[in-house]
């Protein structure tokens, strides 16, 4: 399987890819916002019995949150080794103007500060260095199976280590020498060494440590131990990168490459537009299959559609890529959590053994921790993966400022029926002269009906004039229903008149007709859909339109060149 890594550095962002067989697996984008794996010194504000934990001040907008279990270490001297401690309350553990070193576990969500730890680690390629944990504790990854080499991985933590503290044998140790092993540890020792010093003599709060640079970050998560090609644009890290790997790796030195070409290195690779595709909803099957891709606050779930032919073995054949898609899409995501997968339904207990047989050889490509929990009575398959710090949505996407976050907004018909509601409660409670009522391109198609026909009929039913305004900046779902007075000019065009507009794809009451608005006056133009061609979804247009009938509420015409 070819391998292969890009990295892009500018002074802006930094970013990185993993391609397997020329396809985008796995994504790594530097977010400048997240503070997790910092250390601070900081002091503790406030001890919250009832919640069983207390509240830290590390100089941040927020104090941060730290729970009695991730503070069993609290009262320890980091010149101390480490103790086993059993589980206690808060009150025992810190006390309010007490100075602690602490590490962030988890990022602000929300309201909340963020989260914080005593039990600090430190992340290099083949360890994690646990400083605040017991030395009996050497844990050795469980994707290395092989237990003669799990075996000697661990007697050798346990040499390097010499009782100092606890450890984590990572993935990337797997058949890795004892001397590259105690290099990068004793790196690690070190770096907690000087921790220990900085913590005595810094002022509260204080930053630590910040953390590992982004190209340490790349070694560290994402670059594969038989890597075949890493390319970099920039030369600065590029020397960095070579150092790096010469200690931790000295057989993929030789195999990094500087890009120097005038084009961005993403663009030049389509990078940028297969990372934009990642985020899509629908993703498509070779089969003619897809998936639909929905995340919600507690878990993802992955729907498997089949196209037209739905022959038993069609559905198994589809069943198999989707499952090879799903678990690149876990990659290239970075989903976390629960995440539940309905594949096509099928009866036959082998089929269905055979799919999870190959869903499980596709996990184990995962770096990251993944457990399979098997089917459900109702066919659907249950999955874990460990979080491991945002998902790609959360760091490229926001919330949609006019449908804030749900994916959905009220529709025209929806937000016309709500402004009459209103405008009907504005008459019953205190008259007007006039009411102007405000809306969106099609909100005001709804809201006036066929040659205004609607608008007419509520004005007659009020006996005052109702006026109706189109806001082009309106959003979807936005309307206005205000009093007003007659003095208050208002005016639409007149007959004959040939004007500039702006033309909408949404049509009106004949299929070649399209909706304009001109000054804040609706316009239905006979011969609009000529101007979008065969585009599904156009943009607006701005065209010259000329008045053939003039209406109160909306007036008709015909785009002219």
């Amino acid at each position: 399987m070819l391998q292969e890594v890009f990295i892009s550095i500018d002074e802006r962002e930094a970013r990185a890819v993993l391609y397997e067989d020329g396809c985008l697996m796995e994504t790594l984008i530097d977010c400048e916002d997240s503070k997790v794996g910092r250390i601070f010194k900081g002091r503790v504000q406030n001890v919250i019995d009832g919640m069983n934990a207390a509240f830290v001040d590390i100089g941040l907008e927020r104090n941060g949150f730290l729970c009695a279990d991730d503070a069993s270490a609290h009262l320890r001297d980091l010149d101390l080794p480490p103790a086993v401690t059993a589980r206690r309350r808060i009150a025992d553990i810190a006390k309010t103007g007490q100075d602690t070193v602490v590490q962030i576990a988890k990022d602000v969500v929300g309201q909340k500060g963020v989260r914080l730890t005593t039990n600090i680690s430190l992340s290099g390629r083949f360890f994690v260095l646990l400083p605040t944990i017991p030395a009996c504790h050497v844990g050795v990854s469980r994707k290395i199976s092989a237990e003669d080499e799990r075996e000697r991985l661990r007697n050798i933590a346990h040499s390097i280590v010499s009782g100092r503290c606890g450890t984590i044998v990572r993935t990337a140790a797997n058949n890795c020498s004892e001397e590259d092993l105690r290099g990068e540890w004793e790196l690690l020792w070190n770096c907690w060494e000087s921790i220990k010093s900085d913590a005595k003599v810094m002022p509260v709060p204080s930053c630590l440590y910040k953390g590992s640079s982004f190209v340490d970050k790349v070694v560290r998560d994402m670059l594969p131990a038989a890597c075949d090609r890493i390319v970099i644009d920039n030369r600065e890290e590029y020397q960095h990168l070579r150092q790096l790997l010469a200690s931790v790796a000295p057989e993929l030195e030789d195999k990094v490459t500087l890009y120097s070409a005038p084009e961005p290195l993403f663009s030049s690779l389509s990078i940028d537009d297969a990372i934009d595709k990642a985020l899509h909803r629908k993703i498509h099957l070779k089969s003619g299959g897809n998936l639909i891709i929905e995340h919600t606050e507690a878990l993802w779930v992955i729907d498997v559609n089949t196209a037209q032919n739905v022959k038993q073995n069609a559905i198994l054949a589809t069943n198999l890529e989707a499952a090879a898609e799903v678990c690149r899409q876990m990659r290239l995501r970075n989903m976390g959590g629960i995440i539940i997968v309905d594949f096509i339904n099928m009866d036959d207990a082998q089929e269905q053994e055979a799919l999870l047989s190959h869903l499980a050889d596709q996990l184990k490509r995962d770096r990251v921790r993944t457990k399979l929990m098997g089917m459900t009575e109702l066919g659907l398959v249950q999955i874990t993966r460990k979080r491991e710090g945002k998902d790609l949505g959360r760091i490229l996407d926001e919330a949609c400022p006019r449908c804030h976050g749900q994916g959905r907004v009220l529709s025209a018909r929806e937000t016309a029926l709500k402004a009459r509601r209103e405008l009907l409660r504005c008459h019953s409670e205190l008259p007007a002269e006039v009411y102007a009522v405000h809306l969106s391109p099609r909100a005001a198609w709804r809201f006036v009906g066929k040659g205004g026909g609607m608008a007419a009929e509520l004005a007659q039913r009020l006996g005052r004039p109702v006026r109706v305004a189109v806001e082009r900046c309106f959003a979807p779902g936005q309307f206005l229903v205000r009093r007003c007075s007659m003095s208050e000019p208002f005016s639409c065009p007149e007959e004959g008149l040939t004007c500039r507009a702006v033309l909408y794809p949404y049509k009106g009451e004949n299929p070649d007709s399209r909706l304009a608005v001109v000054d804040g006056h609706l316009v239905e133009v006979s011969n609009g859909a000529a101007w979008f061609g065969q585009e599904a979804v156009a943009a607006e247009r701005e065209v010259s339109v000329c008045i053939v009938k003039a209406g109160e509420y909306i007036s008709f015409g015909r785009a002219v060149k």
